[in-house]
């Protein structure tokens, strides 16, 4: 992984290289110095989109077991029984803009066992508060900066960028990273209620949707790290390898020449894919940026359970777009460079969808 400087270096492979890894660099910088967006060349495409995504599915499961069953009773012990009592509604606590606070539940009557000890509501909800931002929140971050490779210090500012870049500056990482945490354990915590209410039916209902989710979120991949970017690696390295080649089809004659030209051609086609990668990082970006707007405007925004899960599917959706749309670059700078109608059409049937709805599952033929 380390990169060395040499001399004598074959004049082909060095022009070559300096068209693709050079021009396209330097014009891909140019762009995003006038973009409002995290730039694709310093961060990554689609980062904070695949950042947030990341650390909210690595936080499903909270850092240290204790806290985590010490959390699930209190939310089926005291915030539920707060529900039950009409203290507090599940739509205030999915839309609490402050998820610790959104779960509290004050009561001497009222308690749950929290760390090995039985305390009251009041008094477990300031437990669990207090190791909410010290043990747990250290926790959380090890955590994050496991899955990042980097420091503590660094995943959370890496997190904290993710954030500015879908204009979500008033989020902390802090209530990011507990409503990511409180979020699958109130769920959870609904589904004990369920079963300790005898509603088996309810509680299989809310562990299916559960388990579901869970999955989803597994299988979710980006698109662009598993085909595009080894697809443009390829590329580049096939014509750094027919690069030479060029100088000897010169020697052929006028046919020769032509085919010279159709590999520079290829160059500028590999050249254009990094430009209109920003171009696409910007759009999409910009998109999911107006949605998570839209969606603070409507009291459903982050770090709120409901602005949680409505991440959850926007991001997903963003994401496969993008893979999508960074599929297609390549037949777009090949219509740019050619000008053909096949390329166009080629770029055309990569936004086509794809039937993945089996309507028979729900309405079976009669025969």
């Amino acid at each position: 992984g380390s990169a060395r400087t040499v001399s004598h270096v074959p004049l082909g492979i060095a022009a070559a290289g300096g068209i693709i890894s050079g021009i396209g660099y330097t014009v891909t910088r140019k762009f995003e110095t006038a973009f409002s967006v995290p730039s694709m060349t310093g961060y990554g495409f689609l980062m904070p989109l695949d950042t947030l995504s990341k650390a909210r599915s690595s936080l499903k499961d909270g850092a240290s077991p204790e806290f985590r069953t010490s959390l699930r009773n209190y939310l089926m012990e005291c915030t539920l029984t707060g529900v039950d009592l009409g203290s507090s509604s599940p739509q205030g606590i999915m839309s609490g803009s402050s998820p610790l606070n959104a779960v509290k539940f004050s009561s001497g009557v009222y308690g749950t066992k929290v760390f090995g000890r039985n305390m009251t509501c009041t008094e477990a909800f300031d437990e669990l508060s207090e190791r909410a931002g010290t043990s747990e929140l250290a926790a959380l971050r090890g955590k994050i900066a496991k899955m990042s490779g980097t420091s503590p210090d660094g995943a959370e500012a890496e997190l904290r960028r993710a954030l500015d870049g879908l204009g979500l500056a008033g989020v902390s990482t802090r209530d990011f990273m507990l409503s990511a945490v409180l979020l699958p354990a109130y769920r959870s915590a609904v589904k004990g209620k369920y079963v300790n209410d005898l509603a088996f039916a309810s509680a299989i209902l809310q562990g299916q949707a559960e388990i579901e989710r869970n999955t989803e979120m597994a299988a979710e991949g980006s698109l662009f790290a598993t085909l595009v970017r080894p697809m443009m690696t390829f590329f580049e390295g096939f014509v750094y390898a027919v690069s030479p080649l060029a100088g000897l089809t010169i020697l052929l004659g006028a046919a020769g020449i032509r085919t010279a030209g159709r590999i520079l051609l290829v160059l500028l086609w590999i050249t254009l894919w990094m430009p209109l990668l920003s171009i696409v990082n910007l759009y999409v970006m910009m998109s999911a940026a107006g949605d998570m707007e839209a969606l603070g405007a409507a009291g459903e925004g982050l770090p709120s359970f409901t602005g949680i899960g409505r991440f959850d599917s926007m991001a997903a959706h963003y994401l496969a777009v993008g893979g999508m749309l960074a599929a297609a670059v390549p037949a777009a700078a090949l219509m740019l460079v050619y000008g053909t109608a096949v390329s166009a059409s080629g770029m055309v049937s990569r936004m086509q969808g794809r039937d993945v709805i089996d309507e028979k599952s729900v309405s079976p033929d009669v025969a």
